[in-house]
């Protein structure tokens, strides 16, 4: 199963559960459908509140879930590089919004599953309807929106989140080689997570 993260799908393999259909979904799921799914297969009710939905039909008898918009919200900076941005993703469509200065960019999951083609300036209606989801969704939920910092540091800022852009890192034959082009980003970082 793949399961959507804000840039990239990520491969999970749920082992030894109950479950009796074989091989992989291509269904796309959300990292919040792991807790009501596992919830389900191990035969317990799930919270009252309980964001995602239950994959457990999927799993058992290869029956997906309903079509549904899944959303991100990651209003914050991560030491791993991350910044702020949110992303909404309906079929084959996938909009991602940087909350730092409201770029957006539109992807067609379906030609382009690496998310290397910027579609949002030449389908724009598709881009503005997707925008208008993931605000109405912003808004109905309550999100935590972004506010400015009295102490942001633009010079840090730069160096850590624009000079390298972690986001649009470039593969490597193997991890040590990716540690080393990142080595003196990494260490900046530590430094500014330390402060």
């Amino acid at each position: 199963m793949s399961v959507e993260t804000l840039w990239r799908g990520t491969e999970v393999q749920l082992k030894g559960l109950p479950i009796t259909s074989s091989g992989a979904a291509e269904e796309p799921v959300i990292s919040t459908d792991l807790v009501p799914t596992l919830v389900e297969l191990c035969g317990l009710e799930p919270p009252e509140l309980c964001d995602g939905a239950s994959l457990a039909r999927l799993l058992r008898h290869n029956e997906p879930p309903a079509p549904r918009p899944l959303f991100w919200h990651e209003p914050h900076y991560s030491n791993q590089g991350g910044r702020p941005a949110g992303a909404v993703r309906k079929g084959a469509w996938k909009l991602i919004e940087h909350y730092e200065d409201g770029q957006i960019e539109l992807f067609n999951l379906e030609q382009d599953p690496g998310e290397a083609a910027d579609l949002s300036a030449t389908d724009t209606a598709t881009a503005q309807r997707l925008r208008g989801l993931l605000h109405a969704w912003l808004e109905e939920t309550g999100a935590q929106r972004n506010a400015r910092n009295p102490n942001f540091d633009a010079a840090l800022h730069r160096l850590l989140y624009v000079e390298t852009d972690v986001s649009r890192l470039e593969a490597a034959d193997n991890a040590a080689a990716i540690r080393r082009r990142l080595a003196s980003w990494r260490q900046a970082m530590n430094q500014a997570v330390q402060r």
